[in-house]
């Protein structure tokens, strides 16, 4: 959820940035004086650079440990498909040895 959330606000950020560029054209072609910009800029004190900043910090652990354990019990499960499809082998070739042998 939190990811979802850092998501829309990225997104929200991008629709901020693009209003921004656009106010500030209008606003040049009118009064040749440069805009205040709050979403985007160079500085790290921007919005969309603190999103950025905070977006690559944030990591799930949980779904390291999830995908982890998911991971072993699927090892888990195709070491028991190995072994009964072994099993069943030998049993078809005790099998087709019995009517080799009758």
């Amino acid at each position: 959820m939190k990811e979802q959330e850092l998501k829309y606000y990225k997104q929200f950020a991008d629709f901020l940035q693009k209003y921004e560029d656009v106010n500030e054209r209008c606003h040049n072609a009118a009064h040749g004086v440069p805009q205040v910009r709050l979403i985007s800029g160079e500085s790290k004190s921007h919005l969309k650079n603190k999103l950025e900043e905070l977006s690559v910090g944030l990591k799930n652990p949980f779904l390291h440990v999830r995908n982890w354990i998911k991971s072993e019990i699927w090892n888990l499960q195709s070491l028991m498909n190995a072994i009964s499809e072994k099993e069943a082998c030998s049993a078809r070739k005790q099998r087709a040895i019995k009517k080799l042998n009758e």
